[in-house]
């Protein structure tokens, strides 16, 4: 049966320096005029998944495609559809992102309680908090990557759930980047932000649960997501072979634009400069 290993993945992964750029520009980030808009910034990569938009198209896209992923072992016609079984394990990453308590809003409320302990002014958070034209045409490949707004084709669909498949494999060690290196160089700011609540919209938002969160949670997204693409190579009645190289490209999509991303924060001037 054709699957997706993690050894493929890792080692795929490894031929982008992704994570590598992150953590550097993170060690560099000595002061509060350089981290808080790599802070911004990284909000404004991390938007397509953590409003829950790219998952959760990907798994409609999937949940729909209810003919192309069929069980041959059901002896019922009308109900072999497996379609379903792929799209939760895409839509569990969704789940997280969307619950009561969104991470966007928690994301806001760590960025937000940088700002006051550093002591900024409405003026100093207003500038430290934009977001680069890199940035902004990187958010725009991502939503390409997701399948937002196009029509898909078969090998189209595998991309995407490669794409999804390439953005969960990558989290863990982003989010583990940033606590390390918060935790190296402020580590007064950590402290501040488990300790402090922000008020947004009308209701309070702890300050760290969004990267505290997802130090934890990041392995069993991924985990789900090479679920997901293995479900779907096993249920497609098309090519395998085919699918799981579109699978591997969508994956391949994903550390190719966070490297681009990564490389993009290294001329993120400190907002004084602006």
């Amino acid at each position: 049966m054709t699957t997706i290993e993690k050894t493929e993945l890792h080692d795929i992964m490894a031929q982008y320096q992704g994570n590598e750029l992150f953590a550097e520009v993170l060690r560099q980030a000595e002061t509060p005029e350089r981290l808080v808009p790599l802070l911004a910034n990284y909000l404004g990569f991390n938007v397509i998944g953590a409003t829950g938009a790219g998952p959760t198209s990907v798994a409609a896209e999937v949940a729909m495609r209810r003919d192309i992923f069929q069980d041959p072992d059901e002896i019922l016609d009308d109900f072999s559809d497996r379609s379903a079984e792929i799209a939760k394990d895409i839509f569990f990453a969704a789940i997280d992102e969307l619950s009561d308590i969104t991470h966007r809003l928690l994301a806001l409320a760590t960025l937000k309680g940088c700002m006051r302990f550093f002591g900024f002014t409405p003026e100093d958070a207003r500038m430290s908090s934009k977001i680069t034209p890199a940035t902004r045409m990187i958010m725009e490949r991502i939503k390409d990557g997701y399948g937002i707004g196009r029509t898909l084709d078969d090998l189209d669909l595998f991309e995407a759930i490669g794409f999804h498949l390439g953005s969960e494999w990558s989290a863990d060690p982003e989010f583990k980047n940033l606590a390390t290196a918060l935790e190296h160089i402020y580590p007064l700011l950590v402290d501040y932000l488990k300790d402090t609540s922000i008020e947004i919209s009308g209701r309070r938002y702890e300050c760290y649960p969004w990267i505290g969160d997802h130090t934890r949670v990041e392995e069993e997204h991924a985990d789900k997501a090479r679920r997901a693409a293995n479900t779907a190579l096993r249920y497609f009645t098309g090519d395998s072979l085919r699918a799981k190289e579109a699978i591997l490209n969508g994956a391949r999509n994903f550390f190719s634009i966070q490297t681009d991303f990564a490389l993009s924060l290294c001329i993120v001037e400190p907002f004084l400069n602006w």
